[in-house]
């Protein structure tokens, strides 16, 4: 797998430690059968996973809840700030828009209208694939959904 994160290498040493040699080749032959016929997309769509990733979903989707917490505990992610409950969505960026020069308007305008072609072109590459093999695409939709969102709030500040 080309592997050279020490934390990578030493997981996958783990891995082997815990579940054996035999079961941890069965899933790297898996992987390569997965690599050779083409990979594995990550959830959103937007990319394949590397061989490594491809072989740590397999091992996780494979081992019991008490192994794949003991080899993958869970540490949560820090969540960015919650908008009050009077904020939505679509209100932050419109806080944000008032704030900004109306230069600085227009060249968000533009990142966005980019973004939004990017983003337009990921959804058709998804919805491209059989239905059995797209993933992501609700999570590409509603980027989307933000991003237009963001785009209607700058064209009212810019007309106003």
């Amino acid at each position: 797998m080309n592997e050279t994160e020490p934390s990578v290498r030493h997981k996958i040493k783990q891995i082997i430690e815990v579940c054996g040699i035999e079961q941890t080749q069965a899933w790297l032959e898996e992987t390569l059968s997965i690599e050779a016929s083409g990979g594995m997309m990550v959830n959103t769509g937007e990319r394949r996973r590397t061989p490594g990733g491809v072989f740590f979903y397999l091992v996780k989707g494979r081992l019991s809840q008490e192994l794949r917490h003991q080899l993958f505990p869970y540490y949560p992610k820090k969540r960015a700030k919650k908008l009050s409950p009077k904020q939505t969505v679509q209100e932050a960026p419109a806080q944000e828009a008032a704030s900004e020069p109306v230069s600085e308007n227009v060249d968000r305008l533009e990142e966005l209208r980019q973004a939004e072609q990017e983003i337009l072109e990921r959804l058709s590459a998804i919805q491209a694939l059989p239905p059995s093999e797209r993933t992501g695409l609700m999570s590409v939709m509603k980027e989307l959904q933000k991003i237009r969102a963001e785009i209607t709030v700058l064209h009212s500040k810019r007309d106003a």
